[in-house]
């Protein structure tokens, strides 16, 4: 497990891009910061009725303002308070390794869960990391492959191999995983158990069985309040790019 990209450091000016940006409202750069230097006196607090974008109140602060957001998205809750307290990437590479550590029977996570995107290279036959599975639209099961070999150089698309049709699929029943992963996101009544299952099959059942995993391992590991949020930080933005709506497949529909 790495975090060589971390979203939740944000730039500054045309340079900055924050978590699930796609999402929220489009925001000029540095629009928010400009407006208040010639709207009101500096250090003057500012009020953002809606919370729609942590851009807005990230801005204003930089530029010298005292902020008070009103947010009743959890999501941009998470983020605006994160990006706030401008974690380092030492910050996020230290609960992701201790998360890593942990152990499930005899080995780390770590090793079970990169053992479910290993592949062997078709050069020198060596078992791998895959980059990317590459499916279509409408079909059960990948039909390619990105990956590079560390130890024949090999690099590239290649064919979906026998290896892989045979590891599609998480540990344990499916199905179950599924159910109790609706369950886990059901607030009372508030959110239909329909609602719910047709939301998850955005998630093919490997990457939700691994979001699964480390939510859970999560919970269990008492992390100080300050980690513990660094890690939903982390996983809120995986389980976007997790999810089988994004990603390279796509140039392939």
């Amino acid at each position: 497990m790495n975090a060589l990209s971390i979203p939740f450091q944000a730039g500054s000016g045309r340079e900055q891009t924050i978590p699930l940006q796609r999402y929220l409202p489009p925001v000029p750069a540095d629009m928010a910061g400009s407006w208040a230097q010639t709207a009101f006196p500096p250090g003057a607090w500012l009020l953002d009725p809606l919370g729609a974008s942590p851009t807005l109140a990230l801005e204003a602060a930089r530029a010298g303002f005292r902020v008070l957001v009103a947010s009743n998205n959890p999501i941009l809750t998470l983020t605006l308070e994160v990006l706030a307290a401008a974690p380092q990437e030492a910050d996020f590479q230290s609960v992701l390794a201790e998360i890593a550590a942990t152990r499930r029977g005899e080995d780390r996570l770590e090793n079970q869960l990169r053992a479910l995107y290993l592949t062997p290279c078709p050069v020198c036959n060596e078992m791998v990391p895959v980059q990317s599975f590459l499916w279509r639209s409408g079909e059960g099961q990948p039909f390619g492959r990105l990956m590079r070999c560390s130890r024949c150089s090999a690099e590239g698309e290649y064919p979906i191999s026998a290896y892989d049709l045979d590891h599609l699929e998480p540990p344990g029943n499916a199905a179950m995983h599924r159910a109790r992963a609706a369950e886990r996101v059901r607030l009372g009544d508030e959110e239909p158990r329909e609602a719910v299952e047709a939301a998850l099959k955005a998630y093919l059942n490997r990457p939700l069985y691994v979001l699964s995993t480390l939510i859970n391992r999560l919970e269990g590991l008492g992390l100080p309040p300050e980690r513990r949020q660094l890690m939903y930080a982390l996983l809120a933005t995986t389980c976007d790019e997790g999810n089988a709506l994004w990603g390279l497949s796509l140039i392939h529909i």
